[in-house]
């Protein structure tokens, strides 16, 4: 008896495919999400921890940070196939196993055509790209151009990561998409603390960003190596999907020039600003990238097709959680922070600037988070011009309000801030109101 049970009890190797393989509902998928990502987070926060003990903030972390905002603009087509790809994945899985598979395939093949494409549009612009610094000297705009490049390798692996990850999460295999972004986090933060005490060079931080998405793109596409197949066909549905791409780019593209807003004005402003403001966002936001709960609601969202009421229960829920999160953020970052990274090169002015923009960036919280599902919902009803023209509004009044606070008020970092409230604030309130409308009407 002993023997058939100790026959009968799975191994580690068929526990650990049981756990990637299960499907999940939506608070399954919360709660095992939430604990890998903020694991991820963690990692995440040691490397950038690593950064400012091992570099602290100067001209070439601006530089970097520059760079990667840069790259965000050609990152906007990974973002879209991620978009694209889970509601007509989860459309085509409700007709039959078959009409999926075939699905997937097409989508590879447009995936790899969109990031060959992509990934030599950036290497073209690399010349004239770091151009848009336009308050560093000549000396500083070459780092921003030599970390762009470095940077390259990530910008078309992401697009097979989230080609895959897309795959994966219409089947509502949330978990391994998570588990490769933990990955990515881990390595970076493995090759950065394992390099940067002994060689203190700036270099070493886009490559590691680089060599994390390759290995975490390797990861995820071994558990959707089944789907390894490339067919593309020119019918209705590849036409539809190329339209979507067309508009979600338009749309999506507006969102990066928000964090290239503030690295260009801040490109006015002191030594450090840059990074302390890229720090800075990226604090205030970990209670977003922990939860990343819109790569969840996408698929039961398209489930129900964008249902208002579902929508509406999701949104209160993030303003309900972020409210604690502003309030810390006002009353307890200083400290924090200064327990957690001050150290090393990390000076008082390093935090002073950090923290200010810790306070500020924070108040964006519950829009950033909302946006992600209501982008989602008009995704999923193909109603995309009300958005682009709602974000539109919102990135020309960011602009607008940046040059008026920073030259005219001379606000700095607050500025920079506000100004990008302002801009989410504009876009959220236009795109629920709209949304709202539009599922009334359909409701009668």
């Amino acid at each position: 008896m002993n023997k058939a049970a100790a026959v009968e009890e799975p191994s580690i190797k068929q526990r650990i495919r049981r756990f990637f393989d299960k499907k999940e509902t939506v608070k399954e998928a919360v709660v095992k999400s939430s604990g890998i990502n903020f694991l991820t987070r963690f990692v995440g926060y040691l490397k950038y921890l690593c950064i400012a003990v091992f570099i602290g903030f100067n001209r070439e972390t601006d530089a970097f940070f520059m760079a990667s905002g840069l790259l965000g603009m050609f990152m906007v087509f990974v973002d879209v196939f991620d978009s694209v790809g889970v509601p007509n994945l989860v459309r085509a899985k409700k007709q039959s196993e078959e009409e999926f598979r075939h699905l997937a395939s097409n989508l590879f093949a447009l995936t790899l055509i969109l990031g060959v494409l992509v990934t030599l549009g950036a290497l073209l612009a690399s010349p004239f790209i770091a151009r848009i610094a336009f308050g560093f000297s000549a000396h500083r705009q070459t780092y921003v151009r030599i970390f762009f490049l470095i940077l390259i390798p990530e910008l078309f692996f992401a697009f097979l990561f989230h080609h895959f990850g897309a795959i994966l999460r219409s089947d509502r295999k949330f978990t391994i998409f998570f588990v490769g972004q933990f990955i990515f986090g881990t390595v970076s933060t493995l090759t950065l603390f394992l390099t940067l005490p002994f060689f203190h060079q700036v270099w070493i931080i886009p490559a590691s960003f680089s060599l994390a998405q390759i290995a975490a793109a390797i990861f995820i596409a071994y558990y959707a190596r089944e789907h390894f197949h490339v067919k593309l066909e020119w019918n209705e549905q590849t036409k539809n999907m190329v339209k979507q791409i067309g508009f979600l780019s338009c749309l999506y593209a507006l969102m990066p020039l928000y964090t290239l807003a503030d690295n260009a004005f801040a490109s006015y402003l002191p030594q450090k600003t840059i990074s302390a403001l890229n720090y800075g966002m990226m604090i205030a936001l970990v209670p977003a990238s922990i939860l990343q709960f819109s790569v969840i609601a996408i698929t039961p969202l398209s489930e129900q097709e964008a249902d208002w009421g579902k929508l509406k229960q999701y949104l209160r829920f993030l303003i309900l959680f972020s409210l604690p999160v502003i309030v810390g953020s006002w009353l307890f970052i200083t400290p924090v922070l200064k327990l957690f990274m001050g150290y090393g090169r990390f000076s008082s002015i390093d935090l002073g600037l950090t923290a200010e923009a810790v306070r500020y960036y924070s108040l964006i919280l519950p829009f950033a988070l909302g946006l992600g599902v209501l982008y989602r919902a008009y995704q999923i009803k193909n109603r995309y011009l009300p958005l682009i023209l709602f974000s539109i509004s919102g990135a020309i009044s960011n602009v607008v309000c940046k040059d008026y606070f920073i030259f005219h008020l001379h606000l700095a970092i607050r500025g920079i801030a506000i100004s990008t409230l302002i801009g989410y604030i504009l876009i959220y309130g236009g795109s629920y109101w709209y949304l709202r409308g539009i599922t009334r009407v359909s409701a009668k």
